[in-house]
């Protein structure tokens, strides 16, 4: 799923409608259903991808990724990425 994710070809709604169907998104009604808007713009799911990056990164985690940006920006290597 995740290769197909990555080389949008899911069935998606965009992709059903050029089938002539119609739907909407299933999360939040969006008419326009493609990979970026299910897994990144729909509120429902960002929900999830927050949690889940809460879960993995801690309540930090915004924090820790803009402190590693800019010392990767600065030079200075504070967290190694494995």
């Amino acid at each position: 799923m995740v290769w197909l994710a990555f080389k949008d070809r899911l069935f998606t709604r965009v992709r059903m409608r050029s089938w002539g169907i119609e739907q909407g998104c299933v999360y939040c009604g969006e008419r326009n259903e493609d990979r970026d808007q299910i897994f990144f713009a729909c509120p429902s799911t960002f929900t999830v991808w927050l949690n889940v990056a809460e879960r993995f990164l801690g309540n930090n985690s915004v924090y820790v990724l803009w402190k590693e940006r800019n010392s990767r920006r600065h030079g200075v290597l504070v967290f190694q990425w494995t």
